[in-house]
């Protein structure tokens, strides 16, 4: 806090720091130090000390009457002079430093309190390097003149150092000093420079060690604290820790900010008035009226007092003047334009008479230095959180015109960016209007939030634009092996030492320890059976290919850089595996879902749920729906972020029967022509075993797309549990191997139209082979027989 006026003193002091900069940039410096609670022994040449600051104290009582710092158990007080010259005449600048020195050294009671001059490097070499010198090797030892000869100049600048001495303690009427007493007093003597002007080196440095302390730009800060000082010389006032602390919290930088980006060109931010400023020196308010014969009163006040702090709080509903009496508050702007537009929009308040307090003088309290800072603070905020396309009190997207606002109320924590207009409170400082250029259908949609969420993800969908089917059905898998939270997963340890992860959805497959163990049991045995086979397990070596080794080789356009896989091993999950080895954020989200904005509820039609992947392409898809009649109204878009709340979503459907379809559009007779219908793998199966005679089979033909082009079938008879590979390197040619005889014949009998053809993930389609029957011989069994275990995480 900021402790009261001092004394006055008869001193020069004060004469001479009207009008001089350097002092203020020195004072600045060393208040900027107390802030930080750093050790400005090296900066006072103190190098065996450890010094920090407590207070700053500004033209005081004391014999020297410049700046004074208080450490824990001395002080330092400082005469501040851009340039001495050497001199021990009366008259001198340099003497009148000595005299001060004097005069301070025969008052102070501590022996560790220390004498310092600040000076700059326009001061003369005989100061600058010779009497540095001389007062540094006095305090090294005893009698440092007579062990340490001195140059010429040395000699003429300590004499006169001396003859300065003598002749202040014979104008002071001193006793005559000793000689014992001239050393003690120059080993508390200190000649410091310090190069704090403009584009100074101690400033330049400074002010880089700044650039992560605080959420504003440094240089702000510095030139708010050299104007603080001139306030504070000029009052003969002191500011200490807790003050000064105070004054820059609001500017300080917190390990929980986000890093600052660029914001994304599809939102524009328009600030309120013109040049796009952020106003921070002033505060218009429309509030219950002071006087009785008015209802409301427009009032303007200039926001911060003198010592950089608030004037007035403000609550949620409230304003709290200084005496401590409250008023209801109707709104808060940073501008009048901003209040006369309220005002004008406020048709409850049209009926009331309103009295008009402005501030008197032309000052421009925007522009002075403690609100310049605080609009920095504002703005490296809103660019920080990156959020101008999500409303910082709902928390919803943006679309529409909106406000751009400050909070800062009593009990809440300092924000600022962009909210609805319905969501604006009392007490939310609006700063302006932001205008979003984009389409005016996405409504409430947080444009960059997708836009983050898409890299990486989507694989499903961006799997599906080689599908050449206008129609997809699209297995979404309920009961999965895997346990997304489980805390292990399968390691492959390649023979060339490195490692790569079972995988699925495109990530590292995680699992509960049991099932990690069982499945990992699993895999070893078609490792063991592959090296009986002479043909080992491999992965590329870039990961992105697995098989038997023959098999890609003999697949393959080009040789393969194959690595032999020597084992499977349950291992511990961590987010570093993650990290290192998966291949995908999200397999099915982004996706976006509409929300009634009254209700917040799914809007659905017919029991159906619509999902984009491509906001884009919105209008499209709007008039389409509109012309199906299905008409969306008083909606907002939501977005489902990840692959788990696309389960929940998936989840939630089924048990409230709804059906989900993805960028579904339709003809004239309201027949989905496009699209992908979301269906339940382990729904499938249930409702086959429910709905079908237990001698009925519930069997499903799989065909994977390889990464060589060729395909893989997999017969899978879930009723009794039999898995067979029925071909795995498959051309789809001219090929007669038993996975395309199954769809020859289905073809045949149903016709190609008609066959149930879905698909589980974007290199895999589903044949459902329910109402067919097969015999298989046992041998066939005995030789083509897998765990679906090992197939499901593939194939589904």
């Amino acid at each position: 806090m900021v402790i009261g006026n001092s004394v006055a003193n008869t001193g020069g002091g004060a004469a001479t720091n009207s009008g001089i900069d350097y002092q203020q940039r020195v004072a600045a410096f060393l208040v900027l130090y107390m802030d930080l609670d750093l050790d400005c022994s090296r900066i006072l040449e103190k190098p065996n000390n450890i010094e920090k600051i407590t207070k700053v104290s500004f033209e005081t009582d004391d014999d020297i009457d410049d700046i004074v710092l208080t450490h824990k158990s001395s002080k330092s007080y400082l005469q501040v002079k851009r340039m001495l010259t050497l001199s021990d005449k009366v008259n001198s600048e340099f003497f009148k430093t000595i005299d001060q020195f004097v005069r301070q050294f025969n008052s102070s009671q501590n022996n560790e309190d220390s004498f310092v001059a600040i000076t700059s490097n326009d001061t003369s070499k005989s100061i600058s390097k010779d009497l540095r010198k001389i007062t540094k090797s006095s305090r090294l030892t005893n009698e440092a003149q007579q062990h340490n000869p001195l140059s010429k100049s040395e000699k003429e600048a300590y004499q006169k150092l001396i003859s300065c001495i003598k002749k202040s303690f014979k104008q002071n009427n001193y006793d005559k000093p000793t000689d014992k007493i001239i050393e003690a007093l120059i080993k508390q003597i200190y000649f410091v420079i310090l190069d704090v002007e403009q584009d100074g080196i101690n400033e330049k440095y400074f002010l880089e060690t700044l650039n992560d302390k605080f959420n504003v730009k440094t240089n702000l800060i510095w030139n708010l604290l050299i104007a603080q000082a001139l306030g504070w010389s000029k009052n003969r006032q002191s500011i200490d820790v807790e003050g000064i602390n105070k004054l820059l919290d609001k500017f300080r930088s917190h390990s929980n900010e986000q890093e600052v980006k660029v914001l994304d060109s599809i939102f524009k931010v328009n600030f309120d008035p013109d040049n796009y400023n952020i106003c921070s020196g002033r505060e218009i308010i429309v509030q219950a009226s002071l006087l009785s014969d008015f209802d409301y009163a427009l009032v303007e006040l200039y926001r911060f007092d003198d010592d950089g702090n608030f004037r007035i709080k403000f609550h949620e509903d409230s304003v709290e003047w200084g005496d401590g009496s409250k008023f209801k508050i109707y709104g808060r702007f940073s501008t009048f334009k901003g209040a006369e537009r309220f005002i004008e929009n406020r048709v409850d308040l049209h009926d009331g008479k309103l009295v008009l307090m402005p501030m008197n003088g032309d000052y421009n309290y925007d522009e002075s230095p403690i609100a310049k800072l605080y609009s920095d603070k504002v703005r490296s905020h809103i660019l920080a959180k990156n959020d101008t396309t999500k409303c910082i009190h709902c928390q919803n997207g943006l679309s529409h015109p909106s406000l751009l606002i400050e909070v800062q109320e009593e009990g809440l924590p300092f924000d600022a960016g962009n909210i609805h207009n319905d969501c604006l409170r009392p007490s939310d400082r609006v700063l302006g209007m932001s205008m979003h250029e984009g389409n005016s259908e996405l409504n409430n949609f947080d444009i960059n939030k997708w836009l983050s969420l898409l890299d990486k993800s989507q694989g499903l969908w961006c799997g599906m634009e080689a599908v050449n089917q206008s129609v997809r059905n699209v297995l979404w898998n309920s009961n999965p092996v895997g346990d997304p939270n489980g805390a292990f997963c399968i390691k492959v340890t390649l023979k060339n030492g490195s490692h790569q992860y079972t995988h699925e959805r495109g990530k590292v497959q995680r699992y509960n320890k049991d099932v990690a163990y069982k499945v990992g049991e699993q895999l070893n045995e078609w490792l063991v059976d592959s090296l009986d086979k002479n043909s080992p397990l491999c992965y590329s070596s870039d990961g992105n290919i697995q098989g038997m080794h023959d098999d890609l080789q003999k697949n393959s356009s080009s040789p393969l850089d194959l690595v032999e896989c020597t084992k499977f091993t349950v291992v511990k999950f961590t987010r570093g595996i993650a990290v290192r080895h998966d291949k995908l954020n999200n397999f099915y989200a982004p996706l976006i879902i509409f929300v009634d904005v009254n209700t917040g509820d799914y809007i659905l039609f017919d029991h159906m749920a619509f999902l984009l992947t491509d906001p884009i392409e919105l209008k499209l898809y709007l008039d389409n729906w509109n012309s199906a009649g299905f008409t969306l109204q008083s909606y907002r878009i939501d977005i489902i972020e990840t692959d788990a709340a696309f389960d929940k979503f998936m989840h939630w459907s089924k048990q409230n029967n709804v059906d989900v379809l993805v960028d579904p559009f339709f003809d004239r007779s309201n027949q989905l022509i496009k699209g992908s219908v979301i269906e339940d793998l382990e729904g499938m199966k249930q409702s086959h075993e429910h709905e079908k005679e237990s001698e009925e089979r519930f069997c499903l033909l799989f065909t994977t797309t390889n990464d060589d082009g060729t395909f893989t079938h997999l017969y899978r008879d879930f009723v009794n549990d039999v898995t067979l590979l029925l071909y795995d390197k498959c051309s789809n040619g001219d090929c007669s191997c038993m996975g395309c005889q199954m769809y020859a014949v289905r073809a045949r009998h149903y016709g190609s139209d008609n066959l149930d053809v879905r698909h589980a993930n974007e290199k895999t389609v589903v044949l459902n082979l329910s109402d067919s029957e097969s015999d298989w011989e046992k041998e066939f069994l005995k030789e083509h027989c897998v765990s679906w275990a090992d197939w499901e995480p593939i194939v589904t």
